[in-house]
């Protein structure tokens, strides 16, 4: 990720993007604990469809889900390099599936 001739900002001006459904989105930078590869998911019967499945993180089930069926979008298929970001949740971390982690952007507040 190229940021060169960008200013550092304090964290929470900074945001992680990435391509959802043909459209730029962002993050937070402070939320994101870590940008994975795509894992083999646990994929219990009955799993609602917005999940993907669970990841296996150090012991830890890490529900997975999958941010194109959440918003209603057309989502494309995971495959062996689809991104999930690891994002700290209020309940523990969660992982969204994504489809491309494009960037790493300084925002002005101006």
């Amino acid at each position: 990720m190229n940021l060169a001739g960008v200013a550092p900002l304090p964290s929470s001006h900074r945001a992680v993007v990435f391509r959802l459904a043909g459209q730029a989105c962002a993050f937070p930078l402070e939320r994101v604990q870590e940008v994975l590869p795509m894992a083999t998911l646990l994929r219990p019967p009955g799993l609602p469809s917005l999940l993907e499945g669970f990841l296996n993180l150090g012991g830890a089930a890490v529900p997975v889900i999958h941010l194109c069926r959440l918003f209603g979008l057309p989502g494309e298929v995971p495959g062996l390099y689809t991104p999930l970001l690891l994002v700290s949740g209020r309940l523990g971390p969660l992982a969204f599936l994504v489809d491309e982690v494009t960037d790493l952007l300084s925002l002005d507040p101006k």
